[in-house]
């Protein structure tokens, strides 16, 4: 008996089609780009910290890059320096609009002429990766 089912004969009748489903029913739906952040991208100095690591760890950042885009807030001397000069403490939790500061700091970096074309460079890497995490470029355009 379990034989037979080794040495049997194919059968000469063809085999069955099965009815295809329309093709309405395998198209998937479009891709949704979405939409751009209102608020750009709010970060804390420690979520920012955090993103520029994986970056770096993913290879999207150079180790200069990483350095770069460390916020300043992190620094154990902050309150002492720059809290001093500013009147304000480092609020480490605190969520601001990041991409707004990059593009404070590099308006101002160009201005003054403040970076070399290589820390300039660096920067607006940085820049390119936040505006990707607020949505602000279309995938084509990487």
């Amino acid at each position: 008996m379990f034989m037979d089912f080794f040495l049997s004969r194919p059968s000469r009748h063809p085999p069955r089609r099965l009815r295809e489903p329309s093709l309405a029913r395998l198209a998937l739906p479009p891709i949704s780009i979405p939409a751009p952040r209102p608020e750009g991208c709010p970060m804390s100095p420690r979520e920012m910290a955090d993103w520029a690591y994986e970056h770096y760890l993913g290879g999207a950042l150079s180790w200069e890059d990483y350095q770069l885009a460390l916020p300043s807030d992190l620094h154990r001397d902050y309150n002492a320096t720059i809290g001093a000069l500013t009147g304000e403490t480092a609020k480490l939790d605190r969520r601001r609009d990041m991409l707004a500061d990059w593009q404070t700091r590099i308006a101002f970096a160009r201005a003054h002429h403040h970076w070399d074309a290589a820390t300039l460079r660096r920067a607006e890497r940085i820049l390119t990766l936040l505006r990707r995490r607020a949505g602000l470029y279309l995938p084509d355009e990487s």
